[in-house]
């Protein structure tokens, strides 16, 4: 919530609001004061037990929450652009994060070591970081031919992946046993491997071990490590995609998972996943949208993790409306901000950035009666919608049930932010 105040000159603007080491802006930046409170809802499977024995046709959830977090923010590791204010046009940083459970704003009984019923998130994430690793690799599109016993009726993990591109059975080993040949590409082959050791560790499809603050802040498995040393063993024993299984091996024989595990963290032990920025500092001549000066773009971003824009969502051209990198990283407005403007934020946490509108509010000063009208910025209804804003469409992964964002409004899927894991993220206002 922001009040706003006409009555500012560009110099007192000019003066204010620097980067310069020991102004007060400088300081808000070192130290931001807001708390911001995350909250957590599950949907409770309430009768695995009973869909998997045929005893219910349809899967039961009930929704419990919130669990809160207080989030607590930071910005260390400030670097002007050439080391002093006067002579740079930007700064950088890296933003801290640190998550506290809080009894207090969370559900009355609602417990940070509750074990919600959800489906299995060891499954899903496996198979989500495979798929996120493959894409990124280029290893959906290398093809493979998968090699089986004279029996086989598919391929499975008894088989082996042969020459890349053989022209056909003819060329491979001459062994009788090998005779039939399934084309197919390198991540299904490796979805295969997965799935043998989720079936020999006899995974169910749903998980009730783990407790909210693992599922958000990390847990181990043993199926994680099963799967490294599979895929190590294979490493060992491959002549064509060691490379592929000794990567992955490594990834997942000391996983540690959790959906905001990488964002969590203190000085000492840094998040993983803690953004690097660079901003605005208010000098320059080079704003976007032409306004009268630079300071009033203080804060503007510039660079993400070294990146102007965003590794292609899902559409066509790398530099889209999906992949832009703009506004603020939400801890700051600009301060040329009017009442009637919409706010634009980049998330990381969902790897996009998101827009808000204003409202009017009145803010009640407790204990004076003093009522101050002021204007609030909140994301609308139609912010993840992607049936009815075609434009939103190239979120739309993959992984979505085809026709998904077609049909449906109202969420948006973070799988590229969350290692492949199908994580996902929705307005106020759900599905419609």
């Amino acid at each position: 919530m922001y009040p706003l105040i006409d009555m500012v000159t560009v110099s007192e603007l000019e003066k204010s609001n620097v980067m310069k080491n020991g102004s007060i802006l400088y300081e808000n930046l070192r130290d931001p004061s807001p708390l911001v409170l995350y909250e957590f809802y599950f949907w409770n499977l309430e009768n695995g037990e009973d869909y998997l024995s045929g005893n219910d046709e349809k899967l039961r959830f009930g929704q419990k929450g919130p669990y809160t977090y207080i989030e607590k923010y930071g910005r260390d590791q400030i670097e002007q652009e050439n080391g002093e204010y006067e002579d740079s046009s930007y700064y950088a940083f890296r933003q801290t994060r640190m998550f506290t459970w809080s009894e207090e704003h969370s559900c009355a009984d609602c417990f940070k070591h509750d074990k919600p019923v959800t489906a299995n998130i060891v499954g899903n994430a496996v198979h989500g970081i495979v798929t996120n690793i493959s894409r990124k690799r280029g290893w959906a599109e290398r093809n493979v031919t998968i090699v089986c016993d004279k029996t086989a009726t598919g391929p499975s993990t008894e088989c082996e992946a042969a020459l890349e591109e053989p022209a056909s059975c003819e060329f491979l080993p001459n062994n009788p046993l090998l005779k039939e040949c399934f084309p197919s590409n390198l991540e299904d082959w490796l979805m295969i491997i997965a799935n043998d050791v989720f079936v020999r560790a006899g995974s169910k499809l749903y998980d009730d071990d783990k407790t909210v603050d693992e599922i958000l802040f990390g847990f181990e498995d043993e199926i994680f490590k099963k799967l490294g040393e599979n895929l190590a063993q294979r490493a060992q024993d491959a002549t064509l995609l060691g490379e592929v299984f000794d990567e992955l091996s490594e990834v997942f024989t000391d996983l540690t998972y959790g959906i905001f595990k990488p964002k969590n963290g203190t000085v000492e032990e840094p998040g993983a996943g803690w953004d690097h920025f660079k901003n605005r500092n208010g000098n320059g001549q080079n704003c976007l949208d032409g306004r009268t000066t630079c300071a009033y773009r203080v804060n503007e971003i510039l660079e993400w993790e070294g990146k102007t824009d965003l590794s292609p969502w899902y559409g066509e051209e790398k530099i889209n409306y999906c992949n832009k990198i703009e506004g603020t990283d939400g801890q700051s407005i600009y301060t040329d901000t009017r009442k009637e403007d919409t706010l634009t934020f980049f998330i990381s946490d969902l790897c996009r950035s998101i827009y808000m509108i204003p409202g009017d509010v009145t803010v009640n000063l407790e204990g004076d009666g003093y009522k101050i009208p002021s204007v609030v910025w909140y994301g609308p209804p139609d912010v993840f919608w992607t049936k009815s804003r075609p434009e939103h469409r190239c979120f739309c992964s993959p992984n979505l049930p085809e026709g998904w964002c077609e049909n449906y409004d109202g969420l948006h899927m973070m799988d590229q932010c969350q290692m492949g894991a199908p994580a996902v993220a929705t307005g106020k206002f759900f599905l419609k």
